[in-house]
């Protein structure tokens, strides 16, 4: 009997076991994908302190091992839980002087002891995985890794195959998710933490953009098999120098697969969504969505007005994430009859920003600093546009949990934004489209939009239904991954 392929996912988080943004998302609904394809695949991850054990059904396990490292042996312990509803496993890493502390990237922490603290973790785990596969239940074909966290693991895998020649088959794709985030840290911290003697320290060195620097991506991108990003048009971008923060030179030498990421459609889905007040479908839309925005105005304390264009925003509130357009929109925005809804958290300038607009336009303006899924379901259900005016986005899964729900895009051309949002007037528009990343450019498009929106209600009808009625699964991401899995496996026979 032929044997199925074996991918080992290796990551910083993971839903719902813990969630900061998209990555979660990603590693929390792939693996379904993948297993009705034939593949065998487990998911490993760093045991933090902020897990709680109890409702994932967390049990330990009889696996227990050494790793060295600081001139020191720790003993790492296995623990063992399984994505919902499946029987895919999900092993965790117990170490507590690395993991127990704080949240995932102790962003509690003041720099620079978070910097340093974060450099212990991710390299310790990725030392720790390596060894780790030799106790677990798995025996990875591929070991598929994701950003910088997990940057050093092809590395230590090819340390260990003269000793061990079991690690001599293991293939590694990298998927960079971010690659504004690398992970640029002091040689000679890492090559202390690790005891590399000269002759490591000098072949890991050949890898350095920076003298005397060690970018855990930069390594990655050099030791995996093969790279990926996810979305086409990113995977062109982040190779020129507009986007490749520093990478280009390298990712155009490496090459790098752009493989769209997909959403959970049972998750994300407006016809079983409890959160909803009415739930509907493609064909009950404007009803279903006329409820949910009459409960979602009046919960935000907005004026009640079916007619009024509701905007949402929802998300980090990153220099990346083009926030500051919005914000210097929003008067322009009120002048238009118009309400914003923000959701989400970020930079404190941002924060006090969006905070003093909402005083000043309470029935106008919400905002909530901090993340909730319930309103960020409600926001998606009762809301007419999504603005996502990104300097880059590597992909994205705002646009298409909103378009899922009847909610308009109006996002900046960039990335996955650019792969999944088609732009008004073409005759499959699911949304609207700006290029220059300006508070123009984002006028401009949303003067569009709301022009359709108040006086072609056919028109935004048809680019709403068009928008849910998009294939937004994993189903063709999963088959291009599997291509990819299957072809650096044959690259090795």
């Amino acid at each position: 009997m032929k044997k199925n392929l074996s991918v080992l996912f290796v990551a910083a988080e993971c839903a719902p076991f813990f969630k900061v943004g998209g990555l979660a998302d990603v590693i929390g609904s792939l693996p379904y994908a993948l297993q009705q394809r034939g593949i065998d695949v487990a998911v490993l991850l760093p045991k933090y302190g902020v897990l709680d054990a109890q409702p994932h059904t967390l049990r330990t396990t009889s696996h227990q091992f050494s790793v060295d490292a600081e001139g020191t042996t720790y003993t790492v312990g296995v623990w063992r839980s399984e994505l919902p509803q499946s029987s895919i496993p999900v092993y965790f890493l117990e170490q507590d002087t690395f993991f127990a502390q704080g949240n995932v990237y102790l962003q509690q922490l003041t720099a620079p002891s978070s910097e340093r603290k974060r450099m212990r973790r991710f390299a310790f785990f990725a030392r720790a995985v390596a060894q780790a596969i030799m106790h677990l239940d798995v025996q990875p074909d591929v070991v598929h890794f994701h950003d910088w966290h997990t940057g050093l693991l092809p590395t230590e895998l090819q340390l260990l195959v003269p000793t061990h020649n079991v690690y001599a088959k293991i293939k590694s794709v990298l998927t960079i998710h971010n690659i504004g985030y690398q992970g640029r840290y002091p040689m000679r911290d890492v090559a202390k933490f690790f005891g590399w003697n000269r002759r490591e320290q000098r072949t890991i060195a050949a890898y350095a953009l920076k003298r005397g620097e060690l970018n855990f991506l930069n390594l990655a991108v050099r030791a995996s098999d093969a790279v990926t990003t996810v979305s086409p048009t990113h995977a062109r971008e982040i190779r020129t120098r507009s986007y490749g923060y520093d990478l280009e030179r390298t990712l155009r030498k490496k090459g790098v697969t752009g493989i769209l990421n997909g959403i959970d459609v049972d998750v994300f889905n407006p016809q079983k969504d409890a959160a909803l007040v009415r739930r509907y479908s493609v064909a009950g839309f404007v009803k279903g969505k006329r409820a949910n925005k009459k409960a979602l105005q009046r919960e935000l304390g907005l004026s009640e007005n079916p007619q009024v264009p509701l905007i949402a925003v929802i998300g980090r509130l990153a220099y990346q994430k083009g926030i500051e357009l919005l914000i210097a929109n929003s008067q322009w925005l009120v002048e238009q009859g118009a309400q914003v809804a923000v959701l989400g958290s970020g930079l404190p300038d941002y924060e006090q920003s969006l905070c003093k607009l909402a005083a000043a336009y309470p029935r106008h303006i919400f905002a909530h600093i901090g993340f909730n899924a319930k309103l960020a379901q409600q926001l998606y259900a009762g809301s007419d546009i999504l603005v996502m005016p990104s300097r880059y986005e590597p992909c994205g899964l705002g646009q298409m949990i909103a378009m899922r729900y009847g909610t308009v895009p109006v996002a900046r051309s960039t990335g996955g934004l650019a792969d999944t949002v088609v732009s008004h007037p073409h005759h499959s528009a699911n949304g609207f489209l700006f290029t220059a990343p300006t508070a123009a450019g984002l006028r401009h498009a949303l003067s569009q939009a709301l022009e359709v929106y108040t006086r072609q209600p056919k028109t935004w009808k048809k680019i709403v239904r068009n928008g849910m009625r998009g294939d937004y699964s994993w189903n063709t991401s999963a088959k291009e991954y599997v291509k990819l899995y299957h072809t650096v496996v044959r690259g090795r026979e």
